[in-house]
């Protein structure tokens, strides 16, 4: 996420992951520290959640056999050494395989700077409302999660967003990850997936327009990444070069053919990149080959859609509502400073509606992990993603 740039002048200190692969059931521990997660759980998987953090998912795993490589292994990147204390600062790289924030984050309407400060790294302002607010519990049972929160969230262009804000989190069950992801069976593959439903209403007593800016709902997954890490994107029409955010995209690192943008997602080089809306299709994935991972990520969306906030760094022919619904960011070195994690993040946004005061809209994004055999697998990547593993593998050796 892009904002890791931002972070490398507030946070003093970061913590690289530890080589051994961190397991559910000591991130479950940890977590019980200091909140009181919900765990959903069911025969194909399970997943934290935590209120007290904006209702994100921090991690998940397969139900496994003990026997098994991946048995017990957490999936998704969170800082634990921080999280071995009490959360107190809004600015902190925290991670989950699912969180919720808001844009803007750039230009005129920014919720991320105050009114009157200038838009500079050493200004970062993380709202309250995605970083330090509780949600509150609405139902839960074991496959669901319902919350709720209502905030104020103060523009730099001195405008008060008022929401409320219901999020709900649902692991689903075998028949729902069959029609989801359009496939007929899970034959030799295993299947954790969840999904993220969020809605935001303007509770306040003025409209959203174009001229007081629009909030969008934003989802990000943050994961693990690996030397064998590789992010699809699949897109349609022509596209020579994916969007730069705040540095430039270098050729070691994505790689466009037939349709598809590839991505190493290593965690050796700080960037971030996104597909055009007119490029844009509603589904990205990663394939793991140290793990033999299979990651999907689909959400909802529309091209007709016309406002997307846009978070681009740079100044030059920048225009606030020309932005994106689908991101990577690939944490990394950069001028000299440590990675965060390391971590890599897939992103989903919804656009930003002229909200009426009392109306709503929501945002849905949905995340599958996949294992087992591997023609099961590909299968499943040719379906979804329309690439089979053996050229993803190939991409960049």
């Amino acid at each position: 996420m892009h904002i890791k740039l931002l972070f490398l002048i507030s946070l003093i200190s970061v913590v690289k992951m530890s080589s051994a692969s961190p397991l559910y059931s000591n991130d479950l521990l940890l977590l019980n520290k200091h909140f009181e997660p919900v765990e959903l759980t069911n025969t194909h998987g399970k997943v934290i959640v935590l209120p007290e953090l904006q209702g994100r998912v921090m991690v998940g795993a397969f139900s496994l056999e003990p026997q098994h490589s991946l048995y017990d292994q957490s999936i998704g990147w969170i800082h634990r050494e921080y999280l071995t204390t009490k959360h107190t600062n809004p600015n902190q790289a925290i991670g989950g395989s699912t969180r919720l924030w808001f844009a803007p984050e750039k230009g005129p309407h920014a919720i991320f700077f105050a009114p009157e400060h200038a838009q500079v790294p050493e200004n970062i302002r993380v709202p309250d409302a995605i970083s330090m607010d509780e949600y509150e519990v609405l139902a839960k049972n074991n496959s669901e999660v319902s919350m709720r929160s209502q905030a104020k969230i103060l523009s730099h262009s001195n405008f008060v967003f008022e929401i409320e804000v219901l999020r709900t989190i649902t692991l689903f069950d075998e028949t729902q990850i069959l029609q989801s992801l359009e496939i007929e069976a899970l034959d030799g593959i295993h299947v954790v997936g969840y999904q993220a439903k969020t809605q935001i209403s303007n509770i306040g007593a003025d409209d959203w327009s174009p001229d007081t800016g629009m909030l969008s709902i934003w989802d990000l997954s943050a994961f693990a990444p690996s030397d064998k890490t590789t992010v699809i994107m699949p897109f349609k029409g022509k596209l020579k070069q994916p969007t730069t955010y705040f540095n430039d995209n270098v050729p070691t690192h994505f790689h466009i053919a037939n349709n598809k943008l590839y991505y190493r997602a290593d965690a050796k080089h700080m960037n971030k990149i996104g597909i055009p809306i007119e490029n844009t299709l509603p589904y990205l994935g990663s394939y793991d080959a140290v793990r033999n991972l299979l990651t999907i990520v689909t959400f909802s969306f529309n091209q007709e859609d016309k406002y997307y906030n846009n978070s681009v760094w740079f100044e030059e022919g920048y225009e606030p509502y020309n932005g994106e619904a689908i991101n990577l960011f690939n944490d990394g070195p950069l001028d000299d400073q440590p990675p965060f994690g390391p971590f890599y993040e897939l992103e989903t946004s919804s656009s930003a509606k002229p909200l009426k005061a009392g109306a709503s809209q929501q945002h849905i994004h949905r995340v599958y992990h996949l294992t087992g055999q591997r023609k099961a697998l590909n299968k499943v990547s040719l379906a979804v993603l329309g690439v089979n593993l053996d050229t993803v593998e190939a991409v960049f050796k």
